[in-house]
């Protein structure tokens, strides 16, 4: 396993580089790149919520889910579960401290669950007059 920081050693190339090149494997690939801050779920890059959280938008069945990502099918089911809650609470404008009180979940993923809300559902966050 090697960090982004270690192959842009290697490459000869810029973290941020690799980062970039990294993102765009992710968008147009299936699979996920082995890479240590994902397969240890460390740092703030792509993490494994992310991902399962993309392919479960696109419908993707949450054992296939499971399989690509190389999780157990309870794990894949808990960030579905987890997500859908988050998104039941915005849909009806509760506001983050109250979301982090009433899932147990940090800010910090609050907010990762939020940002793929607003990519999947940006209705959500509309006002009345649709803007």
């Amino acid at each position: 396993m090697l960090t982004v920081e270690e192959l842009a050693a290697i490459m000869n190339r810029t973290a941020a580089t690799i980062s970039k090149r990294i993102q765009e494997y992710h968008k147009g690939n299936d699979d996920v790149l082995p890479l240590k801050g994902y397969v240890l779920d460390m740092g703030r890059g792509t993490t494994h919520k992310k991902i399962i959280l993309e392919l479960y938008e696109q419908i993707v069945a949450p054992p296939d889910i499971a399989k690509k990502t190389d999780h157990s099918l309870q794990a894949v089911d808990r960030y579905i579960n987890d997500y859908e809650r988050v998104k039941f609470l915005v849909r009806r404008d509760i506001d983050k401290k109250q979301i982090k009180h009433m899932t147990g979940r940090g800010i910090i993923v609050i907010n990762q669950y939020i940002k793929i809300i607003k990519e999947y559902h940006p209705e959500i966050f509309e006002d009345e007059n649709g803007k």
